[in-house]
C-alpha cells in the first residue's frame, strides 16, 4: 500500500536538515533569476536535482519559447540513471514535468512558492507517484523573482515604472527641447538593463517626433549581461507608442528594428508597419486604463514608460505609475527649462503627491532614486 504523500508548508525535522534545504533551494532561486531578462512572459524557473543531499544537476528556463529545460534535464538523469532522491523547485512543476519526476524515482518535492494555486493537476500526478511536496521554502525570496507576473495577476495590469532623467533643479530639456544628454552614459547603459527586463516600453508620439528614437535594448550596451546570457537569447520589449492623432509614418526608425511596434490609437491607425492597439476615448485622449487592461490581456507583465512630461502626468492622474525610476545628474539648466512631470496646479500642501524612496545609488556621476508612491 503506498503511503501518503505529506503536504505541509515548509515543515523540517531539524535545524542542520533546514539549513541545507534552504541553502539549496537559494541556489534554485539565484539560477532562476538569470532568467529575468530572457523568460517573460514565463515565470522565471529552476530546479536542483539532489541524491541523499548532494546535488547532481540544476538548471532554469532560459526563454518562454524553448521546451521545458528542468524537463529536458529529469529526462536526461533518467536515461542516464542517476539516483535522485529530492528535487527543489521555485515553483509548482508543469503536469509533464510531475510525470517525469515520478519516473525518476523522486520522494521528495520542495517548492519555494505556488504561483498557480488553482491548478491541481501536477498534485494529483505526485500523489499517486507518492511524492512527498512541501511547499514554502524562501517563499518570499521565489516570489520576488517574478514580482511582476504576481502583479499582473493580481491586480489585472502591468506593474507600471515611468523612467524619468533630470537635472538637479528637476529639468528634462532646454527651452528649445533639447535634451541629449542630460545624463551619463553609465545612467544611460543602467537604463538599457530596466529596458532588457521589461516586457513593454511605453511612450507617446511627442517623443518619437522629437527625438526619433530607437526604444530598444542594445546588446553592446549591456557588458554585464554578455556573461549570463548570449546575444541570441535577448529579448527585445514590444514598443506601445499611443499616436492618437496618427503623426507617425513607417519613416521613424522604430518601425525598421527588431521586436514588436504597436500604436494605440482610437482607430485603427493607417501605418501598416506596426499594429494597432484600438483604444476608447475618455476626455479626449486615449483611455490609458483601458490600455493596461488591454496590455495584460496580451501577457505582458510590466511596463517601462519612456516619454515627456504629459504622458508621465496622465498616467500619475490615473495612478497607473508603481515605481519611479529617476535619474538625475549633477547640473543645473535653469526655470525656463522643461519640467519633469505635468501635475495640476496645487493650493495646499495635502494635495500634493507623496512618494516613498525605496533605494537611492551612485550611477557613474548620477543618482538613480527609485521611489513607489506613498500609501
Amino acid at each position: 500500500m503506498k503511503k501518503s504523500p505529506s503536504w505541509k508548508n515548509n515543515t523540517l525535522s531539524d535545524t542542520s536538515n533546514q539549513t541545507l534545504e534552504r541553502r539549496l533551494m537559494a541556489q534554485a532561486i539565484e539560477l532562476a533569476a538569470t532568467g529575468i531578462y530572457t523568460t517573460a512572459p514565463a515565470a522565471n524557473f529552476a530546479g536542483v536535482f539532489t541524491f541523499a543531499g548532494n546535488v547532481v544537476a540544476s538548471c532554469a528556463r532560459k526563454t518562454s519559447i524553448e521546451p521545458c529545460a528542468i524537463c529536458q534535464q529529469a529526462q536526461a538523469l533518467l536515461r542516464s540513471e542517476q539516483d535522485c532522491d529530492t528535487v527543489y523547485l521555485t515553483s509548482e512543476p508543469s503536469h509533464e514535468l510531475a510525470q517525469i519526476l515520478v519516473t525518476l524515482g523522486i520522494k521528495q518535492l520542495q517548492l519555494a512558492c505556488l504561483l498557480e494555486p488553482e491548478q491541481t493537476e501536477w498534485r494529483n500526478v505526485c500523489e499517486q507517484g507518492n511524492i512527498a511536496v512541501a511547499i514554502g521554502l524562501l517563499e518570499s525570496e521565489a516570489k520576488a523573482l517574478n514580482h511582476d507576473l504576481w502583479f499582473r495577476r493580481q491586480h489585472g495590469r502591468p506593474f507600471v515604472r515611468l523612467k524619468l532623467a533630470a537635472s538637479l533643479d528637476g529639468r528634462t530639456a532646454l527651452k528649445n527641447g533639447q535634451s541629449k544628454w542630460i545624463t551619463s552614459s553609465e545612467a544611460r547603459a543602467d537604463v538599457q538593463l530596466f529596458r532588457a527586463k521589461s516586457d513593454v516600453i511605453l511612450s507617446g508620439s511627442g517623443t518619437v517626433v522629437a527625438d526619433n528614437p530607437s526604444l530598444n535594448v542594445r546588446w553592446s550596451e549591456l557588458t554585464p549581461l554578455h556573461s549570463i546570457i548570449s546575444q541570441d537569447q535577448l529579448r527585445q520589449p514590444a514598443r506601445v507608442i499611443i499616436d492618437n492623432r496618427q503623426q507617425l509614418d513607417q519613416h521613424y526608425q522604430l518601425f525598421g528594428l527588431p521586436g514588436d511596434t504597436f500604436l494605440v490609437a482610437s482607430s485603427e491607425h493607417k501605418n501598416t508597419q506596426a499594429k494597432t492597439l484600438v483604444i476608447a476615448e475618455q476626455n479626449g485622449h486615449v483611455c490609458l486604463s483601458q490600455l493596461m487592461l488591454k496590455l495584460a490581456k496580451l501577457s505582458f507583465n510590466s511596463v517601462w514608460v519612456e516619454a515627456g512630461q504629459t504622458l508621465a502626468g496622465a498616467l500619475l492622474a490615473e495612478n497607473l505609475v508603481d515605481e519611479f525610476i529617476l535619474y538625475q545628474a549633477p547640473k543645473l539648466m535653469g526655470s525656463s527649462s522643461r519640467g519633469l512631470v505635468d501635475l495640476p496646479e496645487y493650493t495646499q500642501m495635502g494635495q500634493v503627491p507623496e512618494l516613498s524612496l525605496k533605494q537611492v545609488d551612485l550611477i557613474g556621476p548620477d543618482l538613480r532614486l527609485i521611489c513607489v508612491p506613498k500609501q
